[in-house]
């Protein structure tokens, strides 16, 4: 048999994700079955198998991916500029034009479906509770940096500004499922305008 190469893998391996994710959304979690993954790939068990040893380990996969996306977010975000507001605006709008995004209420709602299976299974607890950890350390670099360069109010402590964005992230992707209609571009416009130094901008635009 030829070997297939690395890139095909990779594809393959992504097939099978998307595939997950698309079940995972229509039929929840614990509804979804590796048979349904396998006739929404198109591929054989023993296809999906020799990427997957289980259903659990699609979840974990799943979940790893998304925050995959939201660290290359960060990466690109302080590969862009070098003052630290600039980055944080750059985050805001990659993260908030998740939002805006005409397939928002899947995306949304694989999150969600994720979250309660990561308070009942330990294991998915532990992987997620790593991810989470690597996103939160990039950003509160970025929040420090900001801090030091004097772009964000000086009372704010990195970690803390860190799960505040997280947290108010995620708290708005529930509230927008669930209500269409929450405005996230005039709530991301106040958010901006009392996080990175607004004393200071009205300063400048005096000037």
């Amino acid at each position: 048999m030829p070997k297939m190469s690395t890139a095909h893998l990779e594809a393959r391996r992504a097939e099978i994700l998307d595939a997950a994710e698309t079940c995972f959304i229509r039929r929840g979690l614990h509804q979804t079955t590796m048979h349904d993954i396998c006739e929404e790939s198109q591929l054989s068990p023993g296809a999906v198998y020799r990427y997957f040893d289980s259903k659990d380990d699609l979840i974990d996969a799943v979940a790893e991916r998304r925050t995959q996306q939201e660290m290359r977010f960060i990466d690109e975000a302080k590969a862009q500029t070098s003052e630290a507001a600039e980055a944080l605006t750059v985050l805001g709008d990659r993260f908030w034009g998740q939002f805006l995004r005409p397939d928002f209420e899947h995306w949304a709602r694989l999150d969600i479906e994720i979250w309660p299976e990561t308070l009942r299974n330990p294991r998915h607890q532990a992987r997620v509770r790593e991810q989470r950890s690597m996103l939160r350390q990039a950003l509160t670099e970025v929040c420090r940096l900001a801090i030091e360069q004097g772009t964000m109010r000086l009372e704010a402590n990195p970690l803390a500004m860190a799960n505040l964005l997280m947290a108010l992230y995620r708290g708005l992707q529930l509230h927008k499922a669930i209500d269409p209609s929450v405005d996230t571009d005039e709530i991301f416009s106040l958010l901006r305008l009392n996080v990175l130094a607004p004393e200071k901008r009205k300063g400048r635009q005096a000037t």
